[in-house]
């Protein structure tokens, strides 16, 4: 899980920084931003995994799956109001 998350990450960061939000402000600054929210995303499939199917005993395929959603949701969320939310106009 965590190599692949790793590996995703650091692939979409251009094309949603250019193609998905058209994103013209300070690359340094979002990249921090966009591993800071992948991150949290990571802790959070993590603890929910460890919470759901380790303690709850729910099956992974099902918890996973929903977290696949779940997250997908969040991270878009995260991306295009904090992220690379367009600059303010003075």
């Amino acid at each position: 899980m965590t190599l692949l998350y790793l590996v995703g990450t650091l692939q979409t960061f251009i094309f949603n920084q250019r193609w998905t939000f058209e994103h013209r402000g300070v690359s340094q600054s979002a990249f921090v931003k966009y591993i800071a929210a992948y991150g949290l995303g990571y802790l959070f499939n993590l603890f929910a995994l460890l919470l759901l199917v380790d303690l709850l005993r729910v099956p992974h395929e099902i918890v996973q799956g929903i977290l696949i959603l779940v997250l997908a949701v969040l991270l878009f969320l995260l991306q295009k109001f904090w992220v690379f939310r367009p600059p303010r106009l003075a």
